[in-house]
């Protein structure tokens, strides 16, 4: 374990109105740090902030060192423009700057930009919608959706009922990646090195169909490739031992299928047959809701492998 004795790095900020950019300095001294350059885990902090006073505090938190007591100071004024920030709104690229020195002069620096736009695999997630920030808020918006779920079935909204089952599906299969580490953290929006190997590309995972093509691409290729890649390997045994893979294969089959008819819905409800519509309408999301639910077992049998 190396150790270093000063760990510091710049955040610089740059805005859609050409505003003057903001840059931030912070530090971490006389410390023990075994991390990897740009570290992921700031990557994340910034995806899940909403104001710069929010940013501040977060980064604090990562890089506190238990067992000496040192924590990461901010430099001259740093934190006071960090506060002036309400918004990401206009912040249109963030570029991170970290730099590692030891005693004798040596270490390693690295920098990475990332650009606050739809098209890059790096881009933030500014929600419109505030995420729910604890497990416990998040089981409480399960609680009240599944419910809202049922209670729309039970009056004939089922197209609010369809919208449920397919947000449910979303979380599902982003749960899925996330647990055969196909992903760093679940705010992710595209797929880490380790999966990009086995699948082939770069992929961003915004919608259902995407997350399929990975996950059904790794369960392809795990088998094969197990024998000269180590995510592979590990992946193969995740799978032969959480659950039967035809099964599974055949669940995500009919997914797809599902998907199908509730795409065909959306594009195209207002060119549809109403006696052809009502009388499947129901089934069709009753249908997805159970597809939903094994799903979700798929993924609590993964947890536990």
């Amino acid at each position: 374990m190396a150790e270093w004795s000063s760990y510091h790095g710049k955040i610089v900020f740059l805005f859609k109105d050409n505003n003057a950019p903001v840059d931030v300095n912070w530090s971490f001294s006389d410390c023990e740090y075994t991390g990897a350059l740009i570290n992921p885990n700031v990557k994340t902090v910034l995806k899940t902030v909403g104001s710069g006073e929010e940013l501040a505090k977060a980064i604090r938190s990562l890089y506190v060192d238990q067992e000496e007591g040192h924590t990461l100071e901010w430099g001259w004024k740093s934190y006071e423009k960090l506060q002036k920030i309400k918004s990401f709104d206009n912040v249109k690229e963030i570029e991170i700057k970290e730099k590692i020195s030891d005693s004798l002069g040596a270490g390693a620096q690295g920098s990475k930009k990332i650009k606050l736009t739809e098209k890059n695999n790096d881009y933030i997630s500014l929600s419109l919608i505030k995420r729910a920030k604890s497990n416990k808020a998040k089981m409480q918006t399960y609680a009240e959706l599944l419910g809202k779920y049922k209670e729309s079935i039970d009056n004939g909204y089922y197209g609010e009922a369809e919208l449920i089952v397919y947000a449910y599906l979303e979380d599902r299969f982003k749960s899925f990646l996330y647990y055969i580490e196909a992903i760093d953290s679940k705010n992710d929006r595209s797929i880490n090195s380790n999966m990009q190997r086995l699948f082939g590309s770069e992929q961003i995972i915004d919608n259902i169909t995407a997350k399929m093509e990975v996950i059904e691409t790794s369960i392809k290729k795990c088998g094969k490739l197990k024998g000269e890649d180590e995510y592979a390997a590990f992946l193969d045994k995740v799978y032969k031992y959480a659950f039967n893979k035809s099964e599974f294969k055949s669940s995500l089959k009919a997914i797809r299928n599902w998907c199908k008819y509730r795409n065909e819905l959306i594009h195209g409800l207002f060119n549809k047959d109403l006696e052809d519509l009502h009388s499947g309408y129901r089934a069709h999301v009753e249908d997805g809701y159970q597809l939903a639910r094994q799903l979700d077992n798929y993924v609590e049998q993964l947890k536990r492998v």
